[in-house]
């Protein structure tokens, strides 16, 4: 069945859709002459050539439609007609076989719309996981804005996004990635102000730390220097442990001094000599070697102080390289602490010069060889680092391309679990959707066999020959003996013809021809132009039926479409012509009338067509909008009341045609003497009712209609009341006056 339509920009139709919904069983469309019922049965034939048009079919299954209007009667009626098949009556086994065919098909058909239903759900449920598949990911992927250039092409849909996530994930290309050193690269390729920089040199001629370790391990500070021990003047010396002293106060012996530095007495030469030989060369060498110690330490010294500034000046230049800064902190820490072991070493060197023979502890000197060490490790890590930095910066485009892979492997090792579990669920359910899409493939393929069943069975028991006996006995049943049809050389094709052979098509009155062509359109219903076509489902529209039908005709036609409505209301299964939808659209209001009374209510709809201003519009009618002639005509009246100069033509008759069916046909009421009971202009009036009642005209084709201006049309209403208060029948009046 057909569900909607939609109608814009076609005809005398806007441009501005009418939509013409909820379509029922049945569906009767009235409307004048002109105002778009035939476009409305074009549409249904055939919508491609109305794109702005659009067609809803129930299930999306699209029926075999047939379309009675102008455009049927000028194809179809010709010399050569094309027969309609039908099985005959005496094949009824075999039609019987061909339906209970069919029944299987039907429920085949049903298994196959449940089937179509279950896989849209499970679509359904599908592209919700996704969409919620695709939400998750791109909330996850806030926490990755740092990185978010890595994922340069994918920043800006959530959709494509989540689908780069699933086909990095099915490459199986994932690699455990080191986040930490991830983000230094990121950084480094990223960074507006990424440069190369300077290794950190040792300069040797600077720097050499082995004079610092000779001289805080020197032997001569843990040894004790003194004199000869065999001169006159050692014993005493060392018995008194003062020779530090004594060489001291030797400085104070002037050459030709003749008193003692120490006791002032006088010293002769002898004992001169044994002092000086007490100091002797082996003596003074070892105080020279402590001397030279002192020397090159305090050298060696600043020496490393000085390295030390300029190893934290040439740091700073070079801060931005990852993981520099906090060796950079720690060699400026260590600077302090090795001047201070240095400053208490230089102490302990000066003590052992100022006496050389004390001996000076292994834990009193402060070494400093572990600090240097440290020293030079940091730097070795920061060249390390430096090299590694300037590398990288080398090759920043590879290195750039190289993270717009790993970024995925990071991403997706941060979102394993989420992305495993949506894969799962999207395999279940496109497998089901799978399996689903086999079976309703195999229930189609059922279809199509016994369809091809239905269609070889056809072919061996259809024939156009009763269709001809049929349409020549309805011909003659009704009275139509004057031409008949026959089969054109036992062919597939029909002529129509006079009793005496001679073709009768050109000779047909325009009520013959009306006549003969909804004949066969309504075998066509039984029937099919093909083999194929029978027992097809259908949607049958009829337009206009009636035009240049006498009475009796109009009576006939009227029976035969009442049969085909009432057998698509019925639900017992007494419609073999497998019509499922009827749309019946008309401007003969008596026709219209007639073909709508029916039993059945349900299942039915009305729809009342109208034309203003060469612009038509459709509205529903929640009944059937025609009325009864007469009741037409008192509308006219009403609405004459209430805009008396739309109404200037044919008030007259209105008012003749409703006096004249009330008190002369009905009533059997004598008006003669009414203009009587007038005065003046009023009594020309009443007259000129009276008169045209009189004569006996009942035709509406053939009314006198003229034309009066508005005041008349006033003056005429007045009479018209005033009549039936003369006659006493005011009562009338009022009640067909209501709205």
């Amino acid at each position: 069945m057909i569900r909607n339509i939609t109608i814009a920009d076609v005809a005398t139709y806007p441009k501005e859709r009418i939509n013409i919904d909820n379509l029922e069983t049945v569906n009767y469309f009235f409307g004048y002459n002109g105002c778009g019922k035939t476009t409305i049965s074009r549409i249904i034939e055939n919508i491609d050539p109305y794109g702005a048009c659009k067609i809803k079919w129930t299930n999306n299954k699209k029926l075999q439609t047939l379309v009675y209007n102008a455009d049927f009667i000028n194809k179809n009626i010709s010399e050569r007609i094309a027969g309609i098949f039908t099985i005959g009556e005496n094949n009824i086994d075999a039609k019987n076989n061909i339906d209970s065919i069919k029944e299987k098909i039907d429920c085949l058909e049903r298994d196959s719309t449940c089937i179509k239903d279950y896989i849209k759900e499970i679509s359904r449920e599908l592209e919700n996981n996704n969409k919620k598949f695709h939400e998750k990911m791109w909330d996850e992927k806030k926490n990755f804005n740092k990185y978010e250039k890595s994922f340069k092409g994918y920043n800006g849909s959530k959709e494509k996004f989540a689908k780069k996530v699933i086909e990095e994930y099915n490459n199986k290309n994932i690699e455990n990635i080191d986040e930490e050193e991830f983000r230094k690269n990121y950084n480094i390729v990223f960074s507006k102000e990424t440069k190369t920089y300077t290794e950190i040199r040792f300069d040797t001629t600077v720097y050499n730390k082995e004079i610092l370790f000779t001289c805080e391990n020197s032997p001569l500070l843990g040894r004790s220097i003194v004199g000869r021990n065999d001169t006159i003047v050692s014993q005493f010396i060392n018995a008194m442990g003062n020779s530090d002293w004594v060489h001291q106060g030797l400085n104070f012996l002037d050459e030709g001094a003749s008193k003692c530095p120490f006791c002032q007495q006088t010293i002769n030469d002898n004992i001169k000599s044994q002092l000086e030989k007490f100091f002797d060369t082996t003596y003074e060498k070892s105080l020279e070697e402590i001397k030279d110690i002192n020397t090159k330490y305090m050298k060696a010294q600043r020496y490393v102080i000085s390295f030390i500034d300029s190893i934290i000046n040439k740091i700073q230049s070079s801060l931005d390289v990852e993981g520099i800064q906090d060796k950079y902190e720690r060699i400026k820490n260590i600077k302090p602490k090795i001047s201070e072991k240095f400053n208490e070493n230089s102490h302990v060197f000066e003590k052992k010069m100022n006496n050389p023979s004390i001996v000076i502890n292994e834990n009193e000197i402060k070494h400093t060889a572990e600090i240097l060490r440290l020293i030079e490790r940091d730097v070795s890590d920061i060249n390390a680092l430096i090299i590694k930095h300037n590398a990288l910066v080398t090759k920043k485009d590879s290195l750039e391309s190289e993270l717009d892979k790993k970024i995925w492997s990071l991403f997706i090792n941060k979102n394993m679990k989420d992305i495993k579990d949506h894969l799962s669920e999207r395999r279940k359910n496109q497998e089901l959707i799978k399996e689903k899409n086999n079976k309703h493939s195999e229930i189609n393929r059922i279809i199509e066999s016994k369809n091809r069943k239905i269609n070889d069975l056809e072919k061996s028991l259809v024939s156009v020959q009763p269709t001809i006996e049929r349409i020549n006995n309805l011909l003659k049943t009704y009275g139509f003996k004057n031409f008949y049809i026959k089969n054109i050389n036992k062919t597939d094709q029909y002529t129509i013809v006079r009793p005496n052979g001679n073709d009768a098509i050109n000779t047909l009155s325009e009520g013959e021809k009306s006549f003969i062509s909804f004949l066969y359109f309504y075998f066509l219903i039984h029937g099919g132009i093909s083999e194929n076509d029978i027992n097809q489902e259908k949607v049958i529209v009829i337009d206009d039926p009636v035009s240049s039908m006498d009475f009796n005709t109009l009576f006939i036609i009227s029976a035969l479409i009442k049969e085909i409505i009432e057998k698509t209301h019925d639900k017992t299964g007494n419609n073999p012509q497998k019509i499922r939808q009827i749309f019946l659209l008309s401007h003969n209001a008596y026709f219209f009338n007639e073909v709508t009374y029916q039993k059945h209510t349900k299942g039915t709809s009305f729809w009342l067509i109208t034309k203003k201003e060469n612009i038509s519009s459709i509205r529903r009618c929640k009944k059937n909008p025609v009325k009864k002639s007469y009741d037409l005509l008192w509308d006219e009246i009403r609405s004459a009341k209430k805009h008396p100069n739309e109404h200037s033509i044919g008030i007259q008759n209105i008012c003749r045609r409703i006096l004249e069916n009330y008190f002369y046909f009905v009533g059997d009421i004598d008006l003669k003497d009414l203009p009587n009971k007038f005065q003046d202009d009023d009594r020309l009036i009443c007259l000129s009712l009276i008169n045209w009642a009189h004569d006996g005209s009942h035709n509406i084709q053939d009314s006198i209609i003229t034309d009066i201006s508005n005041n008349n049309v006033e003056s005429y209403l007045n009479i018209f009341e005033q009549i039936f208060i003369k006659m006493d029948h005011k009562k009338h009046y009022d009640k067909m006056m209501e709205d």
